[in-house]
């Protein structure tokens, strides 16, 4: 885990100090899409691997349904809810 963060604490930095160059920027725009799809790639063989995933496939795309659905539909009321007060309070 902590691989992670100090993976992203460096190409933030890097980022951030790289911005200005502008072939650092269009080389980093071309080969985003592609590792992003050899990711999604290697999760999916993961997930064809692992035969609890497969056999609770159907249960585990209801819970994320669900969980996406309510959770657009939680933040939606609060929106109104959060709307309605700053009008009201201006």
């Amino acid at each position: 885990m902590v691989n992670i963060f100090i993976a992203l604490a460096l190409g933030i930095i890097l980022g951030f100090l790289l911005s200005n160059k502008k072939k650092v920027i269009l080389l980093s725009e071309k080969i985003i899409n592609p590792i992003i799809y050899i990711l999604l790639f290697s999760m999916g063989l993961s997930i064809g691997k692992n035969k609890r995933i497969l056999e609770n496939f159907v249960q585990i795309g209801k819970n994320a349904f669900f969980l996406a659905f309510f959770s657009l539909l939680g933040t939606a009321f609060l929106l109104k809810i959060s709307k309605k007060r700053i009008l009201n309070e201006k």
